[in-house]
């Protein structure tokens, strides 16, 4: 979905107008902005929050909403941002406070803490008990509002890292759209003992100076978060076919390389037959034995989860940590319970091929196992890991060593690949941004994509969209997160699944060189594969290497003949 903007009428008395941007069906994200600011300043955070619903209000006095006399007290605001919910039809949602948006954020998860199902605090001081310092410049304001005033009141954070000029501007102008009294309203509100989150080398405006970081921070807790409320129940309202299916996979103990894995099994005994030594009796009965013991023992594992799930039941969102049961000799029982399965499965078949695609998933997975075990850790903490110092992560007896407990990964854990291209051309950087300004419409001048086309209504700057038909399968959908007209242009772009790498960053920069321009390309991305893709990487760098040196040829030769 395109962005858009609802005006919401509140419980509250109000009218506030709300953001709303991704797919109905994604895990939504309230954003509660700072104190003189509005839901524009999230701009450019939304677009690198993909895979979410976000709703951005204008908050009680600011922005667009309405500005009455009273309701500032931070109760109220707090009351004001559950109302927002109830009229978005939101049960519960993640939470994001930027700056002191963050008080706002806490008293709701206070007062309404079902609604609440993860909060991050951006840049949320730790205390403002007392008087700030600039209290008496606010006591004294008085409509109109000085733009000086608001101008110089930035400077009361310092920057650390550059911010775009467009940016500061619009947050002059969300300033000089509130009255006197919401100021002086707002900041009489406040109550201290909050929490702070803060970035190294970063000032107290961190929602300005690192978007990308906040994104990818907020992105990856609220994932790893206990409870998703994107989940029917204690989420958002999910009646949907999609959101039931949805739940009912999420709740199968059904790891994605397993099911790979007997595919290709079935696959390779096809093409390639390669039988287990041993008569077909003897296959029948020891596959069959496997297979049960594997079913019986995911089956048990299960249960026990049920069991120990106090609230509706989510099996990748524990609530209590297991340690009865099959839990008592595994940490991971219905990990072993499927590869019990698939190595029946391949010796009920008779084939030897079951041998040679285990190894290779249980590399694949074993990564994955030791992130779910740090998640645990984060949930449990001194709990959790007491009962996986006593208990093998895999089999065996506890307080006995297990070879595949002590497993490591280090050589093969998967970093980010980045490439470098240039090219110097004779064109102007004017002539060359012009090229890269038609934003949706890069297959007009580079043949190297089967077509692009705009997505949504901007087409140019910040949170500009296109889709890229690749050459010869797959798409990637390209947001622009750095828009610098005759110097940058930054993306992050989301791969389909045919494309061999889940996510990738791009920067091209524009430099004068003599009487030319000189084009900079940087490209980062992660292989799809996990530990196989170590290896694909180096296959993939080259050939993207020839694809990027292709692509600023044909920008460059677009440039020289538009002159």
């Amino acid at each position: 979905m395109d962005p858009g903007v609802v005006d919401l009428r509140l419980r509250t008395g109000i009218t506030v107008p709300c953001l709303v941007a991704g797919d109905a069906d994604a895990p939504p994200v309230l954003l509660l902005h700072a104190w003189a600011e509005s839901r524009c300043s999230f701009d450019r955070l939304i677009p690198l929050l993909s895979g979410f619903r976000v709703y951005a209000p204008d908050l009680r006095g600011q922005g667009d909403a309405d500005k009455p006399e009273a309701g500032y007290s931070l109760r109220e605001q707090a009351e004001d941002a559950a109302a927002i919910l109830d009229a978005l039809d939101v049960r519960r949602a993640f939470v994001v406070g930027s700056s002191s948006g963050g008080y706002v954020a806490q008293q709701l998860a206070v007062a309404h803490p079902g609604k609440v199902a993860a909060l991050v605090l951006a840049g949320s001081p730790l205390s403002l008990q007392g008087r700030t310092e600039f209290a008496d410049e606010v006591d004294a304001l008085a409509d109109p509002v000085d733009e000086d005033w608001v101008r110089d009141s930035l400077t009361w954070f310092p920057l650390q890292h550059e911010v775009p000029r467009w940016y500061v501007e619009d947050r002059v102008r969300d300033g000089l759209r509130m009255p006197a009294h919401v100021w002086k309203s707002i900041l009489a509100g406040r109550i201290d003992a909050s929490v702070l989150k803060i970035y190294p080398r970063v000032g107290h405006l961190v929602l300005w100076e690192c978007p990308n970081r906040v994104a990818k921070d907020a992105a990856a807790f609220f994932r790893s978060h206990a409870q998703g409320p994107g989940q029917p129940g204690p989420g958002h309202t999910a009646g949907s076919l999609v959101g039931r299916v949805k739940a009912a996979y999420d709740n199968l103990p059904l790891p994605f390389p397993v099911v790979a894995a007997m595919a290709a099994d079935l696959l390779l005994a096809r093409l390639r037959p390669m039988p287990l030594p041993g008569s077909r009796a003897l296959h029948r009965a020891s596959g069959t034995a496997l297979v049960i013991a594997g079913l019986g023992l995911n089956a048990w594992a299960l249960a026990e989860r049920r069991r120990n799930s106090p609230g509706p039941f989510a099996l990748e969102r524990p609530e209590e940590l297991v340690t009865n049961g099959p839990y008592a000799f595994s940490r991971h029982p219905m990990y072993v319970g499927w590869w019990l399965i698939e190595l029946g499965a391949g010796t009920l078949a008779g084939s030897a091929w079951v041998l040679v695609t285990m190894p290779a998933e249980l590399l694949v997975e074993h990564p994955v196992v030791r992130e779910e075990e740090a998640t645990l850790a984060g949930l449990f903490g001194a709990s959790y890991r007491d009962y996986a110092a006593k208990v093998p992560r895999y089999l065996g007896h506890a307080g006995l060593p297990n070879p595949l407990t002590t497993l490591r990964t280090g050589a093969i854990i998967m970093t980010e690949r980045h490439l470098t291209v240039r090219r110097q051309s004779a064109a102007s950087a004017a002539s060359i941004w012009a090229v890269l300004a038609d934003f949706p419409n890069l297959a007009r001048v580079w043949d190297g994509i089967k077509a692009s086309e705009g997505i949504g209504g901007r087409t140019a700057g910040l949170g500009a969209r296109r889709r890229v038909r690749l050459s010869p399968f797959g798409s990637m959908v390209e947001t622009v997160t750095a828009w610098k007209e005759h110097q940058e242009l930054g993306t992050v772009n989301k791969p389909s699944a045919l494309v061999p790498f889940k996510q990738a960053h791009s920067r091209l920069t524009l430099e004068p060189a003599g009487s030319g321009t000189s084009m900079t390309f940087h490209y980062r991305y992660v292989p799809r594969g996990g530990p196989l893709g170590t290896l694909t990487g180096i296959a993939i760098d080259r050939m993207l290497t020839a694809t990027f040196t292709s692509m600023l040829a044909a920008i460059d030769k677009a440039a020289v003949k538009a002159g």
